[in-house]
């Protein structure tokens, strides 16, 4: 793979405010990316599994209990693999987790 890059322009220095005190040149810099083409495999990760783990929690977080809904009335609880897909963890209620999502825990 050959990559062209394009000759870069450096306007002329001039100190910019940053953080900490420290003064920066700016520059710009004129860079035209290769494009890669990559084929993936990876596990079929199956949608019924989340529906069938939430309808087993009653759509509650599995750790807390709390029930959450979104403003459309949609529940807030993911489903979770305990033995991950990657590991060929199955895709049954046994292996799997109703927590809610880490955004709420913040």
């Amino acid at each position: 793979m050959t990559m062209t890059l394009r000759p870069y322009e450096q306007p002329a220095a001039r100190p910019q405010a940053s953080l900490y005190g420290f003064a920066e040149e700016e520059s710009v810099f004129e860079y035209e990316r290769p494009m890669i083409e990559q084929t993936l495999t990876r596990p079929f990760r199956d949608q019924a599994f989340r529906r069938v783990v939430r309808d087993a929690y009653d759509s509650r977080c599995a750790i807390s209990g709390l029930r959450l809904l979104n403003g459309g009335g949609r529940p807030e609880v993911q489903a979770a693999h305990i033995k991950a897909v990657e590991d060929r963890g199955p895709d049954s209620v046994r292996n799997g987790l109703g927590p809610r999502p880490i955004k709420w825990l913040a």
